[in-house]
C-alpha cells in the first residue's frame, strides 16, 4: 500500500498552510524527506538534528533498551534533509515542542506533555491526515464528515477506508525513488 505522490503532496500543502510546523506537519515532512522507518522518527533526540548547518541533516542511532532501530546498528547513520524540512523542524522544536525528557534522561525531537511522542499518537497522526475529509472536504465513500465517526476522532481515524498507515508513507517514497531510477 503506498500513499501518492500527489496525495501526500495535498496533505503536505494543507500542513505547510493550515498546520505549519505541528508535530502532525513534522511527522509528514520526515517521511516524504527521509523514507525511515517509523521507529528512526521514534528514537530522534535532539542531539541528532543538525538543522543550522549549511548541508542540514539528521543523525539515527541504535540505542539498545531505549529507543532501538528496527535492523539495530546497521540501521544507524547519517541522512541529509532539504532546507525546508530543516526549517519545519526548528519551527517545530522554537513553536510547538513541549520541553521535556524521557524515561531515559534523553531530551526527544518529538515531545508530549508526557515526554517523547509515543509511537501510537504518531501513527493516529499519519491515519488522520491521510483522510480525504481532512484536506479536501469531501468525502469519496458518500459519508457525511460531520456525521462519520472516522471523521470526528482521532482515535477512530484509521476506520476511513482511505486512511494509510505510515508504512504506505514510507513505500510510497520507496515508490517515488525506483521510478526516478
Amino acid at each position: 500500500i503506498d500513499l501518492a505522490p500527489k496525495r501526500l503532496n495535498s496533505i503536505l500543502n494543507h500542513l505547510n498552510k493550515f498546520e505549519y510546523a505541528s508535530d502532525a506537519h513534522v511527522i509528514f515532512a520526515f517521511y516524504s524527506d527521509t523514507g525511515r522507518r517509523p521507529g528512526g522518527l521514534y528514537g530522534l533526540d535532539l542531539k541528532d538534528l543538525h538543522l543550522e548547518v549549511e548541508d542540514p541533516y539528521i543523525e539515527f542511532s541504535h540505542r539498545e533498551g531505549e529507543t532501538e532501530l528496527k535492523n539495530g546498528s546497521h540501521g544507524e547513520g547519517q541522512i541529509s534533509i532539504t532546507d525546508s524540512v530543516a526549517d519545519i523542524f526548528q519551527a517545530y522544536i522554537e513553536n510547538h515542542r513541549t520541553d521535556a525528557t524521557d524515561e531515559f534522561g534523553r531530551n526527544p525531537f518529538l515531545t508530549s506533555p508526557y515526554g517523547r511522542l509515543s509511537k501510537t499518537a504518531m501513527r493516529k497522526r499519519v491515519y488522520a491526515f491521510t483522510r480525504p475529509c481532512v484536506v479536501s472536504g469531501e468525502c469519496p465513500h458518500d459519508r457525511n464528515p460531520d456525521s462519520c465517526d472516522a471523521a470526528q476522532s482521532l482515535n477512530e481515524a484509521s476506520k476511513c477506508p482511505s486512511s494509510k498507515p505510515p508504512y504506505a508513507l514510507r513505500h510510497g517514497y520507496i515508490t517515488a525513488k525506483r521510478k526516478e531510477g
